[in-house]
């Protein structure tokens, strides 16, 4: 099993190079390294112009499964991407839903 630091660096090495994944589910007990690859998807994948029909920042406790499968389905306007951040997943009420 990789160890931590380097999942971390893959990760980074991979956005950097502009190789995206179509889901990273960013979780554990340091929330400082979550927040950073967070933070570098949503200022790097996008561009300001794409950002404003493509970039949804959304929380676990504002939204339900439901509704968080129609944001992932959208495709994406004027861009090649479409980005969702989910933060505080953990708190959604029915977050198994998402499972099938």
């Amino acid at each position: 099993m990789a160890s931590r630091e380097s999942l971390i660096e893959s990760i980074f090495s991979d956005l950097k190079k502009q190789i995206y994944r179509p889901l990273y589910l960013l979780f554990g007990e340091e929330p400082y390294f979550i927040d950073v690859i967070a933070e570098f998807i949503e200022k790097n994948v996008l561009t300001d112009e794409e950002k404003e029909f493509n970039l949804s920042i959304i929380y676990g406790k504002d939204i339900d499964a439901a509704t968080l499968i129609s944001y992932a389905r959208r495709y994406p306007m004027m861009a090649n991407y479409q980005v969702l951040i989910v933060r505080e997943a953990q708190v959604m009420e029915d977050l198994d839903e998402l499972l099938p």
